[in-house]
């Protein structure tokens, strides 16, 4: 028997169809996320990542609203934003890395717009910020939880913000014994979290004394840690240029302006 001869459809990268057909792309955005709030979570968490562009569409800006999901927002200032997309990492001068230095090209809005690698496109930047601030008005609606990832501590490490997003999912559900839960969760990843957190501030041979201090105290999260710098620093030892850039890092911790 002959079978027909089938001839399968090209597969087409989000980017081009972005540059293509920028409705085709905004519908299968919509689409992905509807799919995925139709989706039965067996008792799990579920966690789908969007950019800033979802909340455009009234019907997006309904599923983020829905009393069942939870919508987290990683603001940054338009400025910063600007900054990131038009610049390429520094090289410390000690090594580079020409995989890494090709993480930060410009997103594909970027380049649609002509907004790629001018950092000094003082028009470019002026329209790209409009659209930012339109899109941040729009997330302000929308948003559970809101966390800014464009301050010291979390730009230089993002796992940093996982610190805030608990507090503020704690704050947000209305739990009440905060230290219970963390008891449960926290004791298990402090140690991983606080040498993380000294490896930032290139204070790491201090992780012995640091949960030493943890475990005396009871401190269960970077935020108590934060919140008792002076006796913290004290009983680890810290010198005073080892203060400077511990509190340069625990800055991330303080709380920010809304």
């Amino acid at each position: 028997m002959k079978h027909a001869a089938t001839k399968s459809l090209p597969v087409k990268a989000a980017s081009d169809v972005f540059y293509d057909d920028l409705p085709r792309y905004r519908s299968t955005e919509s689409q992905v996320l509807k799919d995925f709030n139709g989706y039965e979570d067996d008792g799990h968490p579920m966690v789908c990542v969007t950019g800033d562009g979802i909340a455009l569409a009234e019907e997006n800006r309904a599923i983020l609203s829905n009393e069942n999901n939870v919508a987290i927002w990683f603001d940054t200032d338009p400025a910063y934003n600007w900054e990131m997309t038009q610049s390429q990492p520094k090289n410390s001068g000690i090594w580079s890395n020409p995989q890494a230095m090709e993480l930060n090209k410009p997103p594909v809005f970027a380049l649609a717009n002509g907004w790629d690698g001018d950092v000094d496109d003082v028009e470019g930047k002026e329209e790209f910020k409009d659209m930012c601030n339109e899109r941040r008005e729009t997330f302000e609606k929308v948003a559970d939880v809101r966390i800014r990832v464009d301050v010291i501590g979390i730009k230089e490490n993002p796992v940093w913000a996982l610190e805030k997003i608990v507090s503020a999912m704690y704050e947000l559900f209305g739990v009440k014994d905060e230290e219970e839960v963390a008891g449960t969760v926290g004791e298990e990843n402090l140690s991983a979290d606080l040498l993380t957190f000294l490896e930032g501030a290139r204070l790491d041979k201090y992780h012995a004394k640091a949960l030493e201090w943890c475990n005396e105290n009871g401190a269960v999260s970077l935020d108590e840690v934060a919140e008792n710098a002076d006796d913290f620093a004290e009983a680890i030892g810290l010198k005073p240029l080892e203060r400077k850039r511990f509190d340069k890092a625990a800055s991330v911790f303080a709380p920010q302006e809304a």
